[in-house]
């Protein structure tokens, strides 16, 4: 073999092929730069955004798989390297909130409505020992004392 054909035929295994590069972009845009988890990598021009997009093209292009890059980036960085997370890690903190909140304000609702709808008597009413009957007679007599 030539010094040429060498060449050619590393230069042909270095470039992706079509489907290579469509598996590219779909790992791409499901990663999140690490550097501040604001943006896919497909799209941040940070250097570690750069670094994985390389990364991610030598992996394809050495033959593996799309959930096998994926994976390996959750155990490097976590779920939150991930742009929409698959819900397989932390599902027992996401149920929390949606479980507790509606329980709670279902049980404050009930409480709420279970409320005693007696109006309790003022405490000044009953400390001179007169039932409610006797202080009636009391507001008559007094009212007509002072007319």
């Amino acid at each position: 073999m030539t010094l040429s054909t060498i060449l050619l035929l590393t230069l042909a295994t270095a470039v992706p092929s079509a489907s290579q590069r469509g598996t590219i972009r779909n790992i791409e845009a499901r990663l999140m730069a690490p550097c501040c988890y604001a943006q896919t990598i497909d799209v941040h021009e940070s250097e570690i955004a750069q670094q994985m997009r390389s990364e991610v093209t030598e992996m394809v292009m050495e033959g593996k798989s799309e959930p096998e890059i994926i994976t390996y980036y959750k155990t490097e960085y976590g779920e939150s390297i991930l742009a929409v997370p698959d819900g397989r890690t932390g599902t027992v903190a996401f149920a929390i909130p949606i479980i507790v909140l509606p329980t709670a304000a279902l049980l404050l609702f009930a409480g709420i409505r279970k409320r005693p709808s007696v109006r309790p008597q003022p405490a000044w009413r009953f400390q001179n020992g007169l039932d409610p009957e006797s202080l009636h007679s009391l507001y008559a007599r007094i009212r007509e004392e002072s007319s």
